[in-house]
């Protein structure tokens, strides 16, 4: 064959009548489509738009929240001050995050960790809390140590303690109290006022129940709700239950009620758990 009947194919190559014209017998012969090729990370030419059971184009998906909730996921959190960051968790240990007040993450290194920092937050005398502060500096038999505690505290009245958390068995074969004791006798002037050991007896099922509950409540704030919930509860106090129905907000009077207990607004006249049966009054009104 002629040159006049070569041509060059897509990628250089020549090839024998690639394009159009005839075949070897004089036919005529349709052009070959080339197949396109796809760019690596993006979607395929023939992938369809998602379509409806009746053919048309689906709506896109809503995804904002009841006009009852304000949720503040999405704001911007402001990262941990810990002096040490939590390293891999070991088999049998977790790590977990918990938002402060001041919308600050702390970082847990362990679930009884956790536990105690939803604890603590749920409180109504704890103002804020910070995780892994930094290291306090003692003497012992004559050698200067330093050491991490898990947790720094304040109170509503200005006071500072440092937290150690430790399992109770742990703590008991390993002396933990006594070297907490140790320190918080030497603590310097403006360290901390005092220093104490949290192991999980002191947060026992129903003390994190609750605290979990406030916890998740107050990330869904209210305002609206939380004076609804206080204008529907008689001065003698009422079940939630009870007063979720007269507020009108049903479900969402739970996390009103959570919240209010948790920032001391509400007092429990009765023991137990927070549930829907718990008989709350308004603390101002109790003597």
């Amino acid at each position: 064959m002629s040159a006049a009947g070569r041509r060059d194919g897509p990628r250089g190559e020549v090839s024998e009548d690639a394009g159009c014209g005839g075949d070897a017998e004089g036919r005529r012969t349709s052009p070959r489509r080339a197949t396109p090729r796809r760019e690596p990370g993006r979607p395929g030419a023939d992938r369809r738009r998602r379509t409806s059971a009746r053919g048309g184009t689906a709506p896109p998906r809503d995804h904002g929240a009841s006009p009852t909730r304000h949720d503040f996921s999405r704001r911007v959190l402001r990262p941990s001050t810990a002096t040490r960051i939590p390293g891999a968790p070991s088999k049998g240990s977790g790590r977990g995050t918990v938002v402060g007040p001041d919308l600050r993450k702390l970082l847990a290194e362990s679930f009884l960790e956790y536990a105690v920092m939803l604890a603590l937050l749920a409180c109504t005398w704890v103002r804020n809390v910070w995780e892994q502060p930094t290291a306090v500096r003692y003497v012992a038999e004559g050698r200067p140590m330093s050491h991490t505690f898990d947790l720094l505290l304040e109170t509503t009245d200005g006071r500072r303690i440092l937290v150690e958390v430790k399992p109770s068995e742990i703590a008991d074969r390993e002396g933990t109290r006594e070297l907490v004791d140790l320190i918080a006798s030497q603590l310097a002037v403006g360290v901390a006022d005092a220093a104490t050991l949290v192991t999980e007896l002191q947060v026992p099922p129903d003390v994190l129940h609750d605290a979990d509950l406030i916890s998740s409540s107050r990330r869904h704030p209210s305002p609206d709700n939380d004076r609804r919930f206080l204008a529907a509860l008689p001065v003698g106090g009422a079940t939630i239950a009870e007063t979720c129905v007269a507020s009108g907000l049903r479900g969402e009077g739970m996390r009103a009620a959570a919240r209010l207990i948790g920032a001391g607004a509400l007092e429990r006249l009765t023991d137990g758990r927070i549930a829907p049966e718990t008989v709350v009054a308004p603390r101002e009104t109790r003597p």
